[in-house]
């Protein structure tokens, strides 16, 4: 897991906050492309099939690496704000 770096919400949603971590993601390492799916990530869902079948899985091992700031971001384009 990667280090926490705090928690969101969204202001108009009444939904849960949401941890943010940055740095290496084991989750994104162990479920691989379903990461994303889980996050609610679908671009990323999308992109990363294609590149796990164009890279014959090599990519499966480099998205880990910058896949919390993939979601923190994805986050805020949401309107998720920083408590």
């Amino acid at each position: 897991m990667g280090k926490y770096y705090g928690r969101v919400y969204h202001p108009h949603a009444k939904g849960p906050e949401k941890n943010v971590f940055i740095g290496f993601s084991w989750p994104c390492m162990v479920l691989g492309v379903f990461w994303f799916a889980v996050k609610d990530m679908w671009g990323w869902f999308m992109i990363s099939i294609v590149l796990t079948f164009l890279t014959l899985g090599i990519s499966w091992f480099v998205f880990p690496f910058f896949a919390n700031q993939l979601y923190a971001k994805d986050l805020m384009d949401k309107g998720y704000l920083y408590l």
